[in-house]
């Protein structure tokens, strides 16, 4: 894949990088294979460091190691409320991937953004918790809601929206499902 950049900018994207990697991509079904990293190293309570050692396309790895943050639980639940916790952090991934990928849906559509954001809210039932409940541990339902302007008319823009959802990969995967191995190292 081609990392050359042009110099024309359009709702903040390389118009040609993006277009190039579109074209690669449509012109070689066995381009764009991706495999990303995450690392957690647990400190104390609820308390984990958490990196991001590399990402890899097509046979390339690419260094991604000076990015991380931290995860821990709010106060109420027995953390230090020192970072977001880990399901504030997949709420803070899909509105991410979904503004992201709603951004290059305008943008491949030729529409002006003026404004985008999302917000996102779900729901959990804290039984999960508890081992013998029968409770699913994980959100019930996650909500998404777009606000998005743009110099073309509301018709568009909702079809821009149901393009960014259709697209974005954390949507996806948490929509779809994903399969989720876990081995002791």
């Amino acid at each position: 894949m081609s990392t050359t950049t042009g110099t024309q900018r359009f709702n903040g994207f390389d118009t040609e990088l993006i277009g190039g990697l579109f074209a690669h991509l449509e012109s070689d079904p066995e381009a764009g294979r991706m495999t990303m990293t995450a690392d957690a190293r647990w400190e104390d309570g609820w308390n984990s460091a958490i990196s991001h050692p590399y990402l890899e396309v097509d046979g390339q790895r690419h260094d991604r190691s000076a990015l991380g943050g931290r995860s821990d639980e709010p106060s109420f639940l027995g953390g230090a409320d020192s970072a977001p916790s880990p399901g504030e952090l997949l709420m803070q991934a899909l509105a991410a991937c979904l503004t992201a990928a709603t951004a290059a849906a305008a943008t491949l559509g030729g529409v002006r953004l003026d404004s985008l954001s999302v917000h996102v809210d779900g729901d959990v039932d804290m039984h999960g918790a508890l081992p013998e409940s029968g409770v699913r541990p994980g959100f019930g339902t996650l909500r998404a809601r777009v606000e998005i302007a743009g110099d073309t008319d509301e018709e568009t823009l909702s079809a821009i929206v149901a393009q960014g959802a259709a697209i974005s990969p954390v949507r996806d995967t948490i929509a779809a499902g994903a399969v989720v191995d876990v081995v002791r190292a």
